[in-house]
């Protein structure tokens, strides 16, 4: 069996989203994620700086085990990212300080705040930074 060339060579796909982030995960395609990810880490220092603060819907999602949750900053500011159950019931705070302006991403590996695996099912996540609030659904698989 021969494996399969997957490189994605449409460039449209660094710059089609219309919030600054990338439309999926590029990681098969490392060359151009490093060209994108490191003019967007380069804010403050002459490179890109977001506008306006925005929560990203996590990738992979439904996932297990591990997804990832892009958000940015206009400057700097305190910010709270925290997971929740459906019956409204907190499971974790992810991000809990002050983060510099730019793209930021946390990764969720489907624990409580006590390291314990939670249940299979939907669950809430939430942006808290200034007067920003923001929230969107994921969905865990065992």
């Amino acid at each position: 069996m021969t494996p399969e060339n997957l490189r994605y060579s449409n460039s449209a796909l660094l710059t089609a989203g219309t919030d600054g982030l990338p439309l999926g995960d590029l990681n098969w395609y490392p060359d151009k994620k490093a060209l994108w990810v490191t003019k967007v880490k380069e804010s403050g220092e002459g490179g890109f700086l977001p506008k306006d603060y925005a929560l990203s819907q996590n990738y992979p999602n439904p996932f297990n085990p591990i997804t990832r949750i892009y958000y940015r900053l206009s400057k700097q500011e305190h910010v709270k990212i925290a997971i929740f159950n459906l019956r409204g019931q907190h499971v974790r705070t992810l991000v809990g300080g002050v983060m510099p302006a730019g793209l930021h991403s946390v990764d969720w590996d489907g624990t409580d705040e006590t390291a314990t695996k939670v249940s299979s099912g939907v669950y809430i996540y939430t942006m808290e930074a200034g007067s920003f609030k923001a929230s969107k659904t994921m969905i865990y698989l065992k």
